[in-house]
């Protein structure tokens, strides 16, 4: 059918989530959230710029970093942290009916607002500009005409049915043809044809045409001193596929995977390397362990960078409690035992915990 020009197809765009921020005063803005990372706070080169009045909000607060259908915010130093839905975190994924407060600042996930009322409802074409509307009449009309000729063959095939050819009984229509005298009738197409073999027709009895010669034993012909044929050596197997993963481990990998994504959510980012890593090496074709550990290894190398630093600040101002818990993690999570960091984390430790508090 040749479609007219009523007959056109509307794509519509996929809508996007959205940001909303309720700033101090209680007014709400949206920010449309994009692939990548957002930062967050009120120094003016963020990408989400707070409300000067909240100074509770720190200069360089958060992040929000979109990934397909994963959002995750990311606590960047502040002064009051994060929390969402109440719990302070220092990174979570959140969903649409999640709260996250940033200072007097709160935002929440919410989807793309659908078309307004003016656009056209799903279902219902628009002409192009310049293309006029047929009437409706006509449409109406051609349906019926389409219905009359499909009723007006429905009629004839009802009526000549009965003009058919009858089937011939089952042993006229099978029986096959005579073969002509001298002729031998072939065989059927389906069934398989002996090969004959050449010795055996060689050293068929004379008398007997056609029968084939007794099998003579392999240890027999060597016996009589007769060289005995060598049979082809069999195919070598196809090697191995090694780097098949077997149901078992590609099911023990997904759990890992899981697990660390528990461990991730719950702030607890050098559990999740730890599992994602486990789940990488029982099956490698886990891409999605592999690209989670390559972020989680990136966050957890600047969160060690971070407690390196304030554990320098909090040694320098005489806060020894602070700075040993800055660098027991930075002992604990460190990745590279040669790195400097961890190196000098370990050393500041160590006469940290020789002191007398």
């Amino acid at each position: 059918m040749t479609p007219t020009d009523n007959d056109l197809t509307i794509i519509r765009p996929r809508l996007a989530p959205n940001l909303v921020v309720r700033d101090p005063s209680g007014k709400t803005r949206i920010v449309p959230l994009l692939t990548g990372e957002m930062t967050i706070g009120r120094g003016p080169d963020n990408a989400l710029v707070l409300d000067q009045a909240d100074h509770s909000a720190s200069r360089h607060h958060a992040a929000i970093t979109v990934d397909g259908p994963v959002v995750v915010v990311t606590d960047r130093g502040s002064t009051n942290g994060v929390l969402v839905n109440g719990e302070r975190v220092e990174r979570a994924a959140i969903t649409s009916g999640d709260e996250v407060q940033m200072g007097k600042t709160v935002l929440w996930i919410e989807a793309a607002a659908a078309p307004s009322a003016s656009a056209s409802p799903p279902g219902q074409c628009v002409p192009p500009p310049g293309v006029a509307k047929k009437p409706r009449s006509s449409r109406v009309v051609l349906y019926l005409a389409a219905l009359a000729v499909l009723l007006l063959f429905l009629g004839l095939a009802l009526f000549s049915g009965d003009d058919e050819p009858q089937p011939q009984p089952a042993s006229e229509a099978t029986a096959p043809a005579a073969a002509p005298a001298g002729e031998v009738p072939p065989s059927d197409a389906g069934a398989p044809q002996a090969v004959p073999d050449a010795t055996s027709s060689a050293t068929a009895p004379a008398g007997e045409p056609g029968k084939a010669a007794p099998v003579v034993p392999d240890s027999a012909v060597k016996a009589g001193g007769a060289a005995a044929p060598e049979s082809a050596a069999p195919p070598a197997p196809p090697p191995a596929d090694t780097s098949a993963v077997s149901a078992e481990a590609a099911e023990k990998s997904l759990d890992h995977a899981r697990q660390g994504m528990f461990f991730y959510n719950s702030g607890k980012i050098g559990l999740a390397v730890a599992e994602w890593e486990k789940a990488v090496t029982l099956d490698p074709k886990n891409g999605q362990a592999a690209k989670w550990l390559a972020r989680a290894e990136g966050e957890l190398d600047q969160l060690v960078d971070k407690h390196y630093r304030e554990g320098l600040a909090a040694e320098k101002y005489s806060r020894r409690d602070e700075a040993l818990n800055h660098f027991r993690f930075v002992a604990e999570h460190c990745r590279d035992r040669a790195d400097e960091r961890c190196l000098d984390a370990a050393r500041h430790l160590g006469q940290l915990e020789g002191k007398k508090p």
